[in-house]
């Protein structure tokens, strides 16, 4: 019976922030204290306490809009990418000292999206316009692999929990699969043609990951296949808000201690619960909640999930609110 109570939940509003600032990025540090927000060329710092924001610094080194933002989970770093072409790597203590640590220059387009390696947070992963995927190492400063693709924009990037495997998706109607021959080198092994291009994907088991396609009700779910080391779609699930056009700011969020998948579709936010067997194949899945923002202007509504799946925070077009929602369990 305890079990059955525990996977019924939502994510219910615990207070709001007035932000009347443009606000499409945003990072939530692993102890749930600091929220990072991109808003245009600057990206703000706040405390978040006792459930409440608190502007605590601004920062204003990017040259355009800021696009992703993401914490290291060892060092106390952030690192923030932009339209500029530029990642900025900062002190997580950028109230003492706004000075950056790193930056790494080579694109020649936006900064789409990027990745941390999970096991060597020497290992940054990015995605632009520039149809590139580049491999930086940190300690380095240098950018040690770049796969060149064609004509096509990155939109989403994601690796798996043991760092050997990563996706991407982009505007040619592909998903790329990649893997790791060593730290500085990685090879592409496979290219799944899907009927329409997609905005978000995530691994949500180190050899099973899922695809949303642009405009459509329905999530994709792929799985590794051990014999021929290739992925195929074992099934799909349906989410809400395929009807409604969307963008790409707002990344794809799998937390694996409450097993969530958060997915922005069109209007909507879905959050499905999935289920995994003891051969950690997927049992169940099941669209718990969604938060239907209504029409916003051009979709913009921006936000992310905590790293523990405690917080939902959110920002929208149309209210110009943070909404910060906690995770509740339902009878």
């Amino acid at each position: 019976m305890q079990e059955q109570q525990e996977n019924n939940f939502s994510y219910e509003i615990i207070s709001i922030y007035h932000q009347g600032q443009f606000s499409n990025a945003l990072a939530i540090n692993r102890s749930n204290t600091l929220l990072l927000v991109g808003s245009k060329k600057k990206f703000k710092i706040f405390q978040f306490k006792h459930k409440y924001l608190k502007q605590i610094q601004q920062i204003n080194k990017h040259f355009d809009n800021v696009t992703t933002l993401n914490f290291f989970q060892i060092k106390q770093w952030l690192i923030s990418g932009s339209r500029d072409n530029n990642i900025i790597i900062w002190s997580s203590n950028l109230v003492i000292n706004s000075k950056y640590v790193i930056k790494l220059k080579s694109h020649s387009d936006w900064i789409n999206c990027l990745v941390l390696h999970p096991l060597s947070e020497d290992l940054a992963i990015s995605g632009s316009k520039d149809s590139t995927i580049k491999f930086w190492c940190i300690s380095l400063s240098s950018c040690v692999q770049t796969i060149k693709l064609f004509n096509q924009q990155i939109y989403s990037l994601s690796i798996n929990n043991i760092g050997n495997k990563l996706i991407s998706c982009s505007d040619n109607n592909s998903i790329l699969i990649l893997k790791a021959l060593s730290f500085d080198q990685w090879i592409i092994t496979q290219r799944i043609v899907v009927s329409n291009f997609g905005y978000r994907l995530s691994f949500v088991k180190n050899e099973i990951f899922v695809f949303q396609p642009y405009r459509q009700s329905n999530l994709e779910i792929y799985q590794l296949n051990y014999e021929n080391e290739k992925f195929f779609k074992i099934t799909e699930a349906e989410i809400q808000g395929g009807d409604q056009p969307c963008n790409y700011y707002f990344p794809m969020v799998y937390v694996s201690s409450k097993n969530c998948l958060l997915i922005k579709q069109g209007y909507k936010l879905n959050i499905i619960k999935i289920v995994f067997s003891t051969k950690e194949e997927i049992e169940e899945y099941k669209l718990q909640q969604v938060i239907d923002f209504k029409k916003v202007l051009w979709s913009q509504i921006f936000g992310t999930m905590s790293q523990d799946g405690q917080f939902l925070i959110t920002w929208d077009f149309k209210s110009h609110l943070f909404q910060i929602r906690e995770y509740a369990h339902k009878p």
